[in-house]
């Protein structure tokens, strides 16, 4: 029997973002094998046992340079590997996809695709500091290291790509790049506008700077004085990266009135649901999946001209493209919504439709499948 392994940061993302690829697999005759960080919940194991997969905990921090437990990542991998013997290792953010490149190499599997899977490029190619050019430099060595045994590296933006092959990380002739994670059409299935004169508008993101949370708040603020019956509601995780929202900060938003934070959600639909407008206002991204279930649910949006996010909206046909770090632009492109008779559905409509013709997880699959087999 063929032998897939796909290693993420995050057990839950096995599920949340891998799981129609791992339905697709084993439907083509895979054993599949998850592997993440520990400790996971029972529920996220009935789960990820009820694709098809089985799975394996890793010693791995998401976030954070600790060169020894690092070390016992690459390790762990490496032992991983060994006890699988996969034909196929699919990896997905940094800290798989780099430890997971160094370790094939120090397995010596033979016969073994490696598909590292670049989702974006995190906080250390944000730059603007000489903490992240330092943090930039070490990635971009450690990203060439472990491309070395690549088969093909996937991506989700022509910027992404084009960074990597200019920096000589990856050869051109071995990269690829597909449409995001794709969405299930089914599990987001499009829903009615809310109905009624107020719009609401949502920004669904971990609570990182870099997702331009502070921008949505500073542009709901302006927003707000004129439209006191807008609403603007903000659901993520919190997170422990360096690049997090402080928590006085959140703690401050419960006292201004001007926008709800209502926490980390497991289920956004019903979130999505009563928007009327979704929003990231992100400095980069890989292909962000929260904007990919807005568009798949028929919800226009609001979202900055920059890698990975770009590619969601086509400007005043399904959304709004603006500056990036520029809330003045965002205020304005929400009080278009606000003002103009009949775009929520004219734009609403176009975002189902882009989801239909270009996102649908399925197209994805094939995408990816074509550089397993």
């Amino acid at each position: 029997m063929k032998r897939a392994l796909l290693i993420g940061a995050m057990a839950e993302s096995l599920i949340e973002f891998r799981a129609d690829l791992i339905r697709d697999l084993v439907a083509r005759g895979y054993k599949v094998t998850g592997a993440a960080a520990a400790p996971l919940t029972p529920d996220v194991l009935d789960k990820i046992h009820a694709l098809g997969a089985d799975f394996i905990p890793l010693p791995l921090k998401r976030t954070g340079i600790n060169p020894l437990h690092d070390m016992e990542t690459m390790l762990a991998i490496r032992r991983v590997l060994r006890r699988v013997r996969p034909n196929v290792l699919i990896c997905y953010t940094i800290k798989p996809v780099v430890y997971g490149g160094l370790a094939v190499r120090l397995a010596r599997v033979r016969h073994l695709r490696f598909v590292p899977m670049i989702t974006g490029l995190g906080f250390a190619f944000h730059g603007g500091s000489r903490k992240r050019d330092a943090l930039k430099g070490l990635a971009s060595f450690l990203y060439r290291k472990a491309m070395v045994p690549v088969h093909t590296a996937i991506f989700q933006n022509p910027d992404d790509r084009a960074m990597f092959i200019e920096s000589g990380i990856v050869p051109a002739h071995k990269t690829k790049i597909v449409n995001g994670s794709g969405v299930n059409l089914k599990q987001f299935a499009r829903v009615p506008l809310p109905p009624g004169p107020d719009v609401t508008f949502l920004l669904a993101a971990r609570l990182l700077k870099a997702k331009g949370i502070r921008e949505y708040v500073e542009a709901a603020g302006i927003v707000k004085k004129k439209f006191p019956n807008a609403h603007f509601v903000i659901i993520g995780y919190k997170d422990s990266s360096p690049d997090a929202i402080p928590e006085e900060m959140i703690a401050s938003w419960a006292d201004n009135d001007v926008v709800s934070y209502e926490g980390g959600q497991k289920d956004v639909r019903p979130f999505v649901a009563r928007a009327s407008v979704c929003v990231l206002p992100s400095y980069s991204e890989g292909l962000p999946r929260t904007i990919l279930e807005a568009l798949a649910m028929g919800r226009p949006v609001i979202v900055t001209d920059v890698p990975g996010c770009r590619e969601t909206v086509t400007d005043d046909v399904n959304g709004c493209l603006i500056p990036a770090r520029d809330p003045q632009a965002l205020a304005a492109a929400m009080e278009r919504y606000l003002t103009e008779p009949g775009l929520l559905e004219r734009h609403g409509e176009a975002s189902y439709q882009l989801a239909l013709e270009k996102f649908d997880v399925r197209k994805v699959n094939v995408d990816i499948l074509a550089e397993v087999e």
